[in-house]
């Protein structure tokens, strides 16, 4: 069976479906009078705000971390522990219970083992979730998925990247089951990633300075320049630090942007929470964004990364210039979002021709899936 036979295979077995189970999930933990949010980390963060972009609203939330706990963002109701001599079974009688934590079994058995069972774990995260929600049971956006996906696969580069295309629309519809062949050396994947000792590296996204860590150790700290761009105060505080404190880092040759990368310039609201931000109307935090074509005009560019939490076309708009007049290595995070993984790729190649396209994966989950373009 050749790649395209066995994404159609997949797509034809969705048709059948007539409800997704994400959607048979979302009515599940709506069915009692209030939903109560249990774990504020990353997972949890993540899952209120996706659910909140679906109009369902938690009416409480908990964590075991007072400070966690009085720390939160939203409106919801603060769930304090019960009572002394008060059953938890009662307490929690008209909720149903979302554990939005990586490791949930352990409470999930211990409430069931008190008699309380309204309590469920949504998936690790949510972006095979949503692309079930959106696409299972609807044979339009299945069609739509189906060429869309062929026509990816006949543009990559190599039989690795299609083996892990088919693997990411598996995983799609059958999150569980399903693994997606992982490498180590996210971004600088070698040889596919040829690696020089006068690299102009740009890093959309630098956290906390992660990937500059990884870029210097792949090129044993020899570089021309670093251009990091980071829109968290709070990651830019680390990542300055971390850039200060390097002696690999000549802090002649790197320069950091306290911005995002867009296609216009601007601002947006957000939360910040353990590892991302996430955007939100009411957010306590403002961030700044930037066209890549602006603030690098007249540098020379030879790679750039990306991973801005679904962001990344509007970036690739803001950086038209850099990529069609000095075809950069591009290393672009697909993953946020079901359509990026073939709306990134023609992007790019509708941006420059010149390029192919590859598809590699760096982590155990459906997250870390990056897009590769070198000429």
């Amino acid at each position: 069976m050749n790649y395209e036979e066995r994404v159609r295979r997949i797509i034809s077995r969705e048709r059948e479906n007539k409800e997704s189970e994400a959607a048979r999930f979302l009515e599940k933990i709506q069915e009692k009078p209030k939903l109560c949010l249990w774990g504020l980390g990353s997972h949890g963060h993540n899952w209120h705000s996706y659910l909140k972009s679906l109009g369902i609203h938690a009416d409480c939330v908990y964590d075991a971390s007072p400070e966690t706990l009085a720390a939160w963002h939203g409106k919801e109701e603060r769930l304090a522990p019960p009572p002394p001599g008060r059953a938890r079974t009662e307490y929690l009688a008209d909720m149903t219970v979302l554990v939005t934590m990586r490791n949930a079994r352990p409470l999930m058995d211990a409430l069931r083992a008190d008699g309380f069972y309204d309590v469920y774990a949504p998936t690790v995260n949510f972006f095979s979730f949503d692309a079930s929600l959106r696409y299972a049971g609807n044979p339009a956006k299945l069609q739509e998925m189906e060429r869309k996906v062929c026509n990816l696969l006949r543009l990559c580069g190599d039989d690795a990247s299609r083996e892990i295309v088919c693997q990411t629309v598996e995983k799609y519809f059958d999150e569980a089951h399903v693994q997606i062949d992982c490498i180590p050396n996210q971004y600088f994947v070698q040889p596919l990633v040829p690696l020089t000792d006068e690299e102009c590296f740009v890093d959309v996204g630098a956290f906390d300075g992660d990937t500059i860590d990884a870029f210097l150790e792949a090129t044993a700290g020899k570089y021309r320049h670093i251009y990091a761009f980071e829109m968290s105060k709070r990651n830019f505080a680390r990542l300055s630090r971390k850039i200060q404190e390097d002696p690999r880092c000549d802090t002649d040759r790197v320069s950091l942007y306290p911005y995002g990368a867009s296609d216009q310039d601007g601002t947006a609201r957000y939360h910040e929470n353990n590892t991302s931000t996430v955007f939100s109307a009411d957010g306590t935090e403002t961030a700044a964004f930037r066209r890549l074509d602006d603030v690098l005009r007249g540098q020379t560019v030879t790679f750039i990364k990306m991973d801005i939490e679904g962001a990344e076309p509007l970036a690739l708009r803001g950086a038209e210039q850099i990529i069609r007049m000095q075809t950069p290595k591009l290393a672009i995070c697909t993953y946020h979002k079901a359509e990026h993984l073939w709306e990134i790729p023609a992007m790019i190649l509708q941006l420059n021709p010149a390029y192919k396209i590859y598809f590699r994966h760096h982590d155990k989950d459906e997250m870390e899936t990056v897009c590769y373009a070198v000429s």
